[in-house]
């Protein structure tokens, strides 16, 4: 019969939660409360007298027979034997306690054990823990993750002590853990290799979100260790501790994107100055001191396209790169890795060249490499003698320098081309000018020539210099009544009855030419003008008929684009100067070179001496020679005018006459 008391005290065991176990002398289970039965998913009649061992997870069972005796040292009747809990009474355990903590499959779960003995036997009380070990694991891991992360993780007390710091404060503060632990938030300045005015700002904050003032504050402190100089982002944020209000603040490390940041500013400095220099030297010379002083890339050149030699030619490196490398090479169409990314356009970097194909020099002293392309214009190259050197932060920032060095490249270019075309008018200017003087001085004899012969015949002359019965068409052409040239057919012997009147007409005519002349010179360089595909017999056809003591023969027959009267003018001022240096009549060949784009107007007369070839297209010339017009001035210009080049040919053997070659006549077709 079960005594009061215990009734009472198993009514009482029956109401908690932990598992109770009575264990008897025979180890065999004497009684259980309505936990364990949950806890072993068995009713309690079916525990009651069954054997310990049977019941208990193993290693529970084990643990219990270690500390309290071995249950199978029974007999065969199963009387306890002296190292069972029944044994003798000098050799039973007394005022012995065990707790473990043990993980178990079946049931499963995370459990304390805590047992004694008691009256022979022990009394086992179980507890699953299962959740809170959880926790207990979940919170480990998470220790595990603060002190892996990158960043600087500190938690302070309520009061404004430090309670945890991982690895990476450590780094950042320059001070052990173990010292930070109990440091107060004023005192890191004296602590840490924080500067005054960041620890300031980071006690100042930890007291706003400590008291509630603000639910986070984020700002920046700076450390001066050892290291250098580092730059930190900090977040602090409310954590209570234990009840308290505690903080907790995480430090990212972001010097790098502080250096980053410095050198885009830096670099774009730099553009300012890029863009101020003159000429390419300058430009490159300018971006190796920036890649050497800003982006540490202190062996490094800037080689540019020689477009006549199809070559990248070195133009500026550094004082390093000079000293550790010696001349540096031109490097030949397809020559090394430096043609590969200046063809593909595509940046690339080396970690060892000893493991790349295609290297130019082998015996190379540099180990990384890294080239970037310069545009159309060329490459910056830098290397260094170990390998692994340069990262994409390197291969990002060179790439921003080269784009700003191809951009104050095809400034420059541009500004060339402008002062090119500033010169060339400049030249035109000058040319319209010396035009003006030659046409002055020869207008000015030919009127007056025809005043003294006209008034010797009686004629008068009108304000405009020109006979009453004279007109000029449309292409600056004289012609008489009749609508004929006036020139046509004409000579100083001959007369209409009115003697002088012919040698008047003449001269006009030649002075009507210059002013035709002029004004075809003053055009040419004028707007572009409608072009239609003309034949080059045709057109020395047409131009021969507008010329005295002339014949043409065109002994092939190409044709080019062109404006039709501006080329008939062309061809008619090379005729005409051949007709005015030629003894009699003068024959004039045209016909295609074979040898370029381009055609030939040669001569018969008389040769132009060496010394005078030079200024063959000087306006001056011929009026110099009593020549009519401007001759091969006239047609130099609208040559310009057409993107053609007029040259004047060498004399070859027994040659007689002059030859005039065209280049550069890209619509020319046969």
């Amino acid at each position: 019969m079960i005594d009061p008391d215990e009734r009472t005290a198993r009514r009482a065991l029956d109401g908690v939660s932990d598992a109770y176990v009575a264990i008897d002398e025979r180890w065999r289970i004497e009684w259980v409360n309505a936990a364990t039965t949950e806890f072993l998913d068995r009713p309690r009649e079916e525990l009651v007298g069954a054997g310990a061992g049977d019941v208990l997870p193993g290693d529970v069972a084990a643990a219990l027979r270690e500390t309290f005796g071995d249950a199978a040292a029974t007999d065969a009747s199963g009387a306890p034997t002296p190292q069972s809990p029944g044994g003798d009474a000098e050799d039973r355990p007394r005022d012995v306690e065990l707790e473990f903590r043990i993980d178990c499959d079946s049931p499963d779960g995370s459990f304390d054990v805590r047992a004694v003995a008691a009256d022979g036997g022990v009394s086992v009380f179980i507890r699953d823990v299962t959740d809170s070990n959880r926790l207990d694991r979940e919170l480990a891991r998470n220790a595990t993750i603060v002190e892996a992360v990158h960043d600087a993780v500190v938690t302070f007390d309520a009061d404004g002590r430090v309670t945890s710091a991982n690895q990476a404060a450590e780094g950042l503060f320059g001070a052990d853990r173990r010292a930070l632990i109990g440091t107060t938030v004023d005192d890191l300045a004296s602590e840490t290799t924080l500067d005054a005015e960041s620890a300031a700002t980071f006690a100042d904050a930890a007291v706003a979100v400590r008291e509630g003032a603000a639910a986070e504050r984020r700002f920046s402190v700076t450390c001066e260790g050892t290291g250098g100089r580092q730059v930190g982002d900090v977040q602090l944020v409310p954590l209570p501790i234990d009840g308290a209000d505690g903080t907790v603040g995480v430090i990212r490390d972001v010097t790098e994107r502080e250096e980053y940041d410095r050198v885009l500013t830096a670099l774009h400095d730099v553009s300012r100055r890029l863009f101020g220099a003159d000429d390419p030297d300058e430009i490159c010379a300018i971006a190796v001191e920036a890649a050497a002083n800003l982006l540490n890339l202190e062996l490094s050149g800037i080689w540019l396209l020689d477009e006549e030699r199809n070559r990248l030619d070195p133009v500026a490196a550094t004082a390093r790169t000079h000293d550790e490398i010696g001349g540096l090479p031109h490097f030949a169409e397809n020559e090394g890795l430096i043609w590969d990314v200046f063809r593909s356009g595509d940046a690339e970097l080396y970690g060892d060249l000893r493991e790349v194909p295609g290297v130019y020099n082998p015996d190379t002293p540099v180990r990384s490499e890294l080239i970037v392309p310069i545009g159309d214009c060329g490459v910056l190259m830098a290397g260094e003698p170990r390998p692994d050197q340069f990262d994409d932060t390197d291969l990002e920032l060179a790439g921003i320098l080269a784009a700003n060095v191809e951009a104050a490249l095809d400034r420059t270019d541009r500004e060339q081309l402008l002062r090119r075309r500033t010169e060339e008018l400049e030249r035109q200017r000058d040319r319209m000018e010396t035009v003006a003087a030659v046409l002055s001085r020869d207008i000015e004899r030919r009127l007056s020539a025809a005043r003294d012969a006209l008034g010797a015949a009686g004629v008068t002359i009108d304000a405009g210099g020109r006979s009453a019965d004279a007109t000029v068409d449309a292409d600056g052409q004289a012609t008489d009544a009749g609508n004929q040239p006036a020139d046509a057919g004409c000579s100083p012997a001959s007369d209409d009855g009115v003697p002088g009147r012919a040698a008047a007409a003449e001269e006009l005519a030649i002075a009507e030419r210059l002013v035709a002349d002029v004004r075809e010179v003053a055009g040419a360089a004028g707007a572009e003008t409608a072009r239609e595909r003309v034949s080059l017999a045709d057109a020395a056809a047409d131009a021969a008929e507008r010329v005295d003591d002339v014949t043409v023969r065109a002994i092939d027959d190409p044709s080019v684009r062109v404006d039709r009267r501006r080329f008939v003018r062309f061809l008619a001022a090379l005729l005409r100067f051949a007709a005015g240096r030629a003894e009699s009549e003068a024959a004039v060949h045209v016909g295609r070179l074979d040898d370029r784009d381009g055609f030939y107007v040669a001569d018969d007369a008389p040769p132009i001496p060496e010394d005078e070839r030079a200024d063959v297209f000087d306006p001056e010339y011929a009026a110099a020679l009593s020549l009519p017009g401007l001759g091969p001035a006239m047609a130099d210009e609208i040559a310009d005018a057409n993107g053609w080049e007029l040259t004047l040919a060498p004399i070859e053997g027994e040659q007689r006459g002059a030859r005039f070659e065209v280049t550069g006549v890209t619509t020319l077709s046969q």
